[in-house]
């Protein structure tokens, strides 16, 4: 996320890594704050990142990913069966990441300061 106060209007934007922009489909992402509940069944305030909604029947599964809580899986028709029965994904894709609101503000803002031209 950059804010850019340059103009003084403190515009935001989303920058995304060239290799996530495919045959100029660009995702964008639905980006709210959350407080919810870690893995570790503490409850703290998260910024939720969500790539896609999670629908009836779709195999996912969380996991903890250097203390970000991500929600990955695959689509019910994509799973196949495992050895134990259950459900598994071959290929998974993100649904969701939670990121620690003081691990976002600190390595996902940037802010680009005011010029200080008057007009």
């Amino acid at each position: 996320m950059i804010i850019d106060n340059r103009d003084g209007k403190g515009t935001e934007f989303l920058a995304m890594p060239i290799e996530t922009i495919k045959d100029g489909d660009i995702p964008v992402p639905d980006i709210e704050y959350e407080e919810t509940e870690g893995l570790d069944g503490i409850i703290r305030g998260y910024i939720a990142v969500t790539w896609q909604k999670i629908k009836d029947g779709d195999v996912v599964k969380k996991y903890d990913v250097v203390s970000h809580v991500v929600t990955a899986g695959c689509q019910l028709e994509e799973a196949l069966k495992g050895e134990d029965g259950k459900l598994v994904c071959d290929e998974k894709s993100i649904y969701v990441v939670l990121h620690p609101i003081e691990e976002w503000i600190e390595q996902h803002i940037i802010e680009l300061p005011s010029l200080g031209v008057s007009k």
